[in-house]
């Protein structure tokens, strides 16, 4: 008997490439958000942010702070309604950004990314 699981993952890795896709039509009508904005201004190089402020303690955060980061988000973690990790990666180098709902000047849900930090 042949094992069935490369059928399995064929399925999963289809079902995944279908609901991937209806949804990135879906945000194509809708435009809230742009799944693919003409620009987003970028004032930090994630490099730059790293040299200037890696020395950051765990569990430390930036007050008042305005920073735009350019990246690809790799991890996405929620703890709680509140509470969002990213892991941004970008240049070969990678940042964990704490996100929580109190600080955040835009929108927070876990189908989105917040438009500006607090």
């Amino acid at each position: 008997m042949l094992p069935t699981r490369p059928v399995e993952i064929l399925i999963e890795r289809q079902q995944y490439f279908e609901i991937r896709s209806r949804k990135i039509q879906e945000l194509r009508k809708s435009h809230n958000p742009n799944p693919y904005p003409h620009k987003f201004q970028v004032t930090t190089d994630l490099r730059d942010f790293l040299k200037e402020h890696g020395k950051i303690k765990t569990g430390g955060h930036l007050k008042d702070v305005d920073v735009r980061l350019g990246g690809r988000i790799y991890t996405k973690r929620a703890a709680g309604s509140k509470l969002v990790f990213y892991d941004l990666r970008a240049e070969g180098v990678k940042v964990q950004i704490m996100c929580q709902a109190q600080e955040a000047a835009g929108m927070l849900d876990h189908d989105s990314t917040p438009t500006e930090p607090g």
